[in-house]
């Protein structure tokens, strides 16, 4: 079920998994690899965020404060 509350969820232990990896040693080359992996799809994440706030401000769904 998506609701906003899951949204939340995912996107805070997203965040929470992120921080916690940040904390192992880089000294482990499977550590660096995982740490590359969970960025680049960080990286997807925000791009996929981005372009769907993007079309819906295009399509009128939402629309930015004057001060953005």
């Amino acid at each position: 079920m998506r609701t906003p509350g899951s949204a939340n969820f995912y996107l805070a232990r997203t965040v929470y998994t992120g921080r916690q990896l940040d904390r192992y040693d880089d000294g482990d080359s499977g550590i660096v690899e995982h740490k590359n992996i969970f960025r680049r799809d960080l990286d997807h994440l925000k791009s996929e965020i981005a372009a769907a706030l993007f079309a819906a401000e295009q399509n009128g769904c939402i629309q930015t404060r004057i001060e953005f």
